[in-house]
């Protein structure tokens, strides 16, 4: 039996369309305005079986299901900063060398994060970003202008 992952790729910015993309098995969703990194981190997440949004606005469902979470957490600005970037695909080296900071401070404020989200890895926090609208805190990608 084969293993089909699908990560559909659409033009199409509507939540039913995105819900009935997963409803009929698909394993990703993207957008084509997407950045083509988004596009890469959702191939890589499929694999790794999760759900990845490079979207702005969560699904309602998934919405009301995490609203009173969301409300609950409270990341320091530095966190919020890290893991936006880590939804956005960032290595930890990357983050390191482009916040100016050791990979050890890096991994810290990681765990910090995945404590304060309930999540155990970062795939599980750039879901959580995506769903939370963390990912939309920087408009611009780090380094630009």
């Amino acid at each position: 039996m084969v293993d089909l992952r699908v990560v559909v790729w659409s033009t199409v910015d509507d939540p039913r369309a995105v819900n009935a993309a997963f409803a009929a098995g698909a394993a990703g969703y993207v957008l084509k305005t997407a950045r083509p990194d988004d596009l890469i981190v959702a191939i890589r997440q499929v694999f790794e079986r999760s759900i990845y949004l490079a979207k702005e606005w969560p699904l309602p469902d998934q919405a009301r299901q995490t609203t009173s979470r969301s409300t609950a957490v409270m990341l320091t600005p530095r966190e919020r900063e890290i893991l936006q970037l880590v939804a956005e695909g960032y290595s930890n080296a990357q983050l390191a060398r482009m916040l100016w900071v050791s990979l050890e401070t890096i991994k810290f404020h990681l765990s910090n994060i995945y404590e304060k989200l309930e999540v155990s890895n970062r795939t599980e926090a750039t879901r959580w970003a995506h769903i939370h609208g963390v990912a939309l805190m920087h408009p611009s990608p780090p380094g630009a202008g």
